[in-house]
């Protein structure tokens, strides 16, 4: 039990280092290149690429034979990537490095997360639970270390990242028996869109969690300061607020899956995203509410990809486990990358009202699929009579 303890003390930790890596870059980076007088344009793209290298991770992790040795390699990846940034001003490379960082995120989270999901046995709702809320917690690092290594120039900013990641690296040499680490897939794409039928509900609820945790922030912000009025530092709380309810409600919502179903958890939670959303239209001109509601969604926008993991854990393992938490990923890093891009057209054409109604619409489609897998769930186990 020890033992296990320790492994999975690894994993977690090893993970948050590699995730304060990326969120540091994510929000350094572009304020760098615009004090350098790059456009914005070019310090999003650079983001973007970084969350591209973690699609790919998603489509290339359940295809390897040895899913250990891959993750051991990547993480060496993720120490070159933080080097090149370091000793490089070359912009160029710094796309490169950052779409092998954003690799290297998108493989250790699949891993972790299936690893974790095998080894938490029946305590697998609060262990997910404190994990998801050690990954909220690197929402707060990554752009804490990019405020203070900013200050002190991009040199300070490059030894910071190394240091994260070589610290992941120290920890990341995690034994696992050999059941527990069997992937390999012969044609990944087909096994990613046979886990998309098998697990539908799965790529819905990701997905409307990715747009309503990361991929809120954005749109909102720049709602708030444009059509609202109010300063840069309250947009800035805003977004605070989503990392504050995604690291607090996660472990609640492992512990709660353990004793009323991930399943149940998932469908009475998803009830408040079309419910806040549409507060959001209606009490625009009360500051405490929008901070409310962006608490809200952080928490059960990464409340919902926690439950999805559980759900997975619950009934999967081995190899099968891997690829269908590549699905999962998959969902919510598209809603992370969409959800701020589909937002902010919005804005442009109706910025009064729109962001609202998408977020409305965004809800009902997510707690719609919800409801329709439970509805069909349970016509599957009503008992048929001749």
């Amino acid at each position: 039990m020890i033992h296990s303890d320790s492994r999975i003390a690894r994993l977690i930790l090893g993970w948050v280092c590699t995730a304060t890596a990326f969120f540091t870059v994510s929000t350094a980076v572009p304020i760098y290149l615009a004090e350098r007088g790059f456009s914005p344009l070019v310090g999003g793209a650079l983001v973007s690429v970084g969350w591209i290298g973690t699609l790919i991770a998603c489509l290339n992790a359940p295809r390897t034979a040895s899913p250990r040795r891959h993750h051991q390699l990547i993480c060496h990846l993720g120490v070159m990537s933080c080097l090149l940034l370091c000793l490089t001003d070359d912009v160029l490379v710094w796309f490169m490095a950052n779409a092998a960082l954003g690799y290297t995120l998108g493989v250790r989270w699949i891993y972790t997360d299936a690893w974790l999901l095998m080894l938490a046995g029946e305590k697998r709702g609060r262990i997910i639970g404190l994990y998801e809320a050690c990954s909220g917690a690197t929402l707060f690092f990554g752009p804490a270390i990019a405020a203070i290594t900013l200050s002190a120039g991009s040199p300070t900013l490059g030894y910071a990242l190394l240091s994260s990641v070589i610290a992941g690296v120290i920890v990341c040499n995690v034994e696992l028996d050999e059941e527990k680490s069997v992937a390999g897939r012969a044609n990944v794409i087909k096994d990613l869109f046979q886990n998309l039928i098998r697990h539908p509900a799965v790529m819905i609820a990701c997905l409307g969690g990715g747009i309503f945790e990361s991929g809120s922030g954005a749109p909102l912000s720049l709602w708030i300061i444009g059509e609202l009025q109010h300063s840069p530092t309250f947009a800035a709380a805003i977004v605070s607020a989503i990392g504050i309810g995604s690291f607090l409600m996660q472990l609640p919502f492992g512990l709660a899956s353990e004793r009323y179903g991930a399943g149940r958890m998932q469908l009475l939670s998803a009830i408040l995203l079309p419910v806040s959303a549409a507060a959001l239209g209606y009490f625009s001109h009360l500051p405490w509410v929008i901070i409310a509601i962006a608490f809200i969604w952080g928490g059960i926008g990464g409340g919902l990809y926690t439950l999805s993991a559980i759900r997975l854990g619950n009934t999967l393992h081995g190899g099968n486990l891997i690829s269908a938490i590549s699905v999962a990923v998959t969902g919510y890093t598209l809603g992370g990358i969409f959800g701020p891009l589909i937002g902010g057209a919005i804005l442009s054409v109706w910025p009064q009202n729109g962001l609202a109604v998408f977020y409305v619409g965004i809800g009902m489609v997510t707690l719609g699929g919800l409801i329709l897998e439970r509805l069909m769930v349970t016509q599957v186990r009503r008992p048929r009579f001749a």
